[in-house]
């Protein structure tokens, strides 16, 4: 069974469980920090590449609580994609989630349905 919590980055695995509320809610408020990245216009000024790397460290320390950049360089492709890669984890993670709910309601319904009907 796959295990959809279990997100890998930098050799180190770390535990995503966008069920649980604080988890989300980190998630969620981690998620306001990006929008200082200026998406519209990536220059390759070492000022704008130390200002998104930054940006994307401190969305990481909200969400993740810990510096997963711990010891390597400033690289805006390195930390866009860990950022791409999060969100990528956490979408499938919610279909996989949203999936296991629907099977066991469809599981249960039938059974309830019928229950209902000879009361």
């Amino acid at each position: 069974m796959t295990d959809y919590t279990a997100w890998e980055f930098g050799g180190k695995t770390r535990t995503i469980d966008m069920e649980d509320y604080e988890t989300s809610k980190r998630f969620t408020d981690a998620a306001k920090i990006l929008d200082a990245l200026n998406t519209e216009e990536m220059t390759g000024t070492p000022e704008a590449i130390q200002k998104d790397c930054e940006t994307i460290r401190s969305f990481f320390m909200a969400f993740l609580g810990e510096d997963i950049f711990d010891g390597m360089p400033l690289n805006r492709r390195v930390y866009m994609d860990a950022v791409s890669d999060v969100f990528a984890f956490v979408k499938k993670q919610k279909i996989a989630d949203a999936t296991r709910l629907l099977r066991m309601f469809q599981s249960f319904a039938p059974q309830a349905f019928e229950q209902a009907g000879t009361e």
